[in-house]
């Protein structure tokens, strides 16, 4: 399972690269900058889930995901006030 995560997570990774370079090319993009605000979190917790069995229990992992949850409650209203925008 961790692996399928993992794969997921490099996937979600090339998105944030490429995103960065298109908002690079057109920095009066808020819609773009708004996707970067939404990607990140979601690499995040992807990451965190696939890295957390190598990783271990322990204050390594307990912190990732103190940033992770953290980053999710101050991200979700901008998650769904995008969606009811794009609707």
């Amino acid at each position: 399972m961790s692996w399928a995560i993992l794969m997921l997570a490099l996937a979600e990774i090339a998105l944030l690269v490429w995103a960065v370079g298109r908002w690079l090319d057109d920095r009066s993009n808020i819609a773009l900058l708004l996707m970067l605000l939404i990607i990140v979190p979601v690499c995040l917790d992807s990451i965190t889930i696939a890295g957390g069995r190598w990783i271990g229990f322990g204050d390594t992992l307990e912190a990732m995901n103190r940033v992770r949850f953290t980053w999710f409650i101050f991200s979700m209203p901008l998650m769904l006030a995008i969606s009811v925008a794009i609707l």
